[in-house]
């Protein structure tokens, strides 16, 4: 198992880099993935660490679907 977290912050990571021209599906790629991001940081100043868990294993589907649509 890895670092727990490590798909968030590349999800950080994947929000904060452009895409030109951007595509139609992004608006709501970004809106899904801002969301999970607020309930990672939700989850990591409640310290709830299952939580942080499933919303890390969530966070790398949203990052290899992005990946994978570049």
């Amino acid at each position: 198992m890895g670092k727990i977290g490590y798909n968030i912050g590349k999800l950080e990571t994947l929000i904060k880099t452009p895409i030109d021209p951007p595509p139609n599906w992004i608006n709501k790629w970004q809106t899904e993935a801002e969301h999970l991001l607020f309930l990672a940081h939700r989850a990591k100043d409640g310290g709830d660490l299952k939580k942080l868990t499933e919303i890390d294993k969530e966070a790398q589907k949203i990052v290899t679907d992005r990946e994978t649509r570049s």
